[in-house]
């Protein structure tokens, strides 16, 4: 034992031996620089001394300037501070106001469409928590496959408003209606898919309008909406309810494809259904200018070996079971085709073993 010094050795305090973190080098290394140091002396415990270090992760943070050495303190530790902003976990209970979906999400509904939809969220408490994950990705993407009322791309045309953003945002729901609808439908000798079922359905009668209220600046009847949002643009200004949001939106309806004869290809039968996916998935009108779909071999011939159409073609989507000869290939190449994925309806083909 050196002259002066204790021994402190990785003991628990119910007597379990366990070992040391760092290799005696790295200790020294680190004690060297500040990095390391006893603290928490108490006799009456089997490891009398608490030793602690900086993790390796810390100490790249100091190397790269993100953490800043102000000095050491008398036991040579050093004394530092982070100097960039660091993101931490959000708690799991929020406590703000602005969250309150009475106030701030049944009220702003209720305005624009009217007691159409009961117990919206309250559109900043969706906001902030798109914000806390997308504030540094201003092109994201984001999916809701429950939209119900439409409160998530209500707040991402608000948080792009903010922050100046381009997100996209993709809503899905069914066009159920509510119990009480569907009992008196019933009773007046009305059924699903009947117009005046669909109209009372989510997607056709909360979504899609508080969408186009949202987005115009209107309410359903045409007339201003009243109010400003808690929020303020990029220039500092308060954003106006009215003023509406800089963007575009587009319906569309998905169907079921009846099942066909055994010789039937279901994947010809799907293709008549893929121009919506496609259209979602890259933002793009199928317009048969710019942009085609291939279905057929006598699409093939109308366009693509078309002179007068031929020059105006930027992409093309082919479905896979048209067999082309190599000149035909040649042809589409051109315009750098793509098949239609068949990730877009692979658990349908693999049901009937296509």
């Amino acid at each position: 034992q050196i002259e002066g010094c204790v021994a402190v050795f990785p003991i628990r305090d119910d007597g379990t031996e366990m070992l040391w973190g760092l290799t005696p080098d790295v200790c020294r290394e680190r004690l060297k620089c500040g990095y390391l140091k006893a603290s928490k002396y108490d006799e009456n415990k089997p490891q009398q001394f608490i030793i602690q270090y900086l993790m390796s992760g810390t100490i790249n943070d100091i190397n790269e300037g993100k953490i800043k050495i102000f000095g050491k303190s008398s036991d040579g530790s050093i004394i530092a501070k982070n100097i960039t902003n660091r993101k931490i976990m959000p708690k799991s209970q929020w406590n703000f106001d602005t969250h309150d979906a009475r106030d701030f999400g049944n009220k702003i509904l209720k305005n624009m469409i009217g007691n159409r939809f009961d117990f919206p969220k309250s559109l900043y408490a969706v906001k902030d928590c798109l914000n806390y994950f997308l504030c540094e990705n201003k092109s994201a993407l984001i999916v809701d496959f429950f939209a119900g009322s439409g409160t998530t791309q209500h707040a991402v045309n608000l948080l792009n408003a903010e922050d100046g953003g381009q997100r996209k945002c993709i809503m899905i729901t069914n066009n159920e209606i509510s119990l009480e609808e569907e009992r008196r439908l019933i009773s007046l000798g009305f059924k699903k898919g009947d117009p005046e079922w669909e109209e009372l359905g989510i997607a056709k009668y909360v979504n899609w309008p508080r969408t186009l209220c949202s987005i115009n600046g209107v309410d359903i009847n045409g007339k201003s909406l009243k109010g400003d949002y808690l929020v303020k643009d990029v220039n500092g200004n308060v954003i106006t309810m009215k003023q509406g949001f800089n963007c575009n939106v587009k319906y569309f309806k998905c169907d079921w494809v009846e099942r066909r004869p055994e010789d039937y290809l279901l994947s010809n039968a799907l293709s008549l259904h893929i121009k919506e996916m496609i259209e979602l998935q890259n933002f793009i009108d199928l317009d048969n200018e710019k942009y085609l779909l291939i279905l057929t071999k006598n699409d093939f011939k109308k366009f693509i070996l078309n002179n007068d159409k031929k020059d105006l073609i930027q992409k093309v989507w082919v479905n896979q079971n048209i067999v082309f000869d190599s000149n035909e290939i040649k042809e589409l190449k051109k315009y750098k085709f793509k098949y239609i994925p068949k990730e877009f309806f692979g658990q349908e083909l693999k049901e009937v073993a296509e």
